[in-house]
């Protein structure tokens, strides 16, 4: 699934997207799952306006092997252990210090 245009379409429209509402001049959005945008080369986002985020958490470049076929059980676990991994790497550098 997801080879012709009609399939992207009906993934986006049929279980991508939850609903879609228009309030003056914002459009809400709404899924129920998880996604996630691969992309191979340069992601760039332009706003004329504040980005805002907002999570339970946000992990900046976290340095985690993600295989994104297999369900997000394991993104929590993948996230710990990248954090610990980190924190080893601090403190090895800042003994050679």
């Amino acid at each position: 699934m997801g080879e012709t245009k009609e399939d992207k379409l009906d993934i986006i429209l049929n279980h991508l997207i939850d609903s879609i509402e228009l309030k003056d001049d914002l459009v809400i959005v709404k899924t129920k799952k998880n996604v996630v945008v691969q992309n191979e080369g340069h992601f760039v986002q332009i706003n004329s306006g504040a980005h805002v985020m907002l999570s339970k958490e946000i992990h900046l470049n976290p340095i985690i092997n993600m295989d994104f076929n297999n369900d997000f059980n394991k993104l929590q676990e993948n996230l710990d252990k990248a954090q610990e991994e980190q924190r080893r790497l601090m403190l090895e550098s800042l003994e050679e210090s």
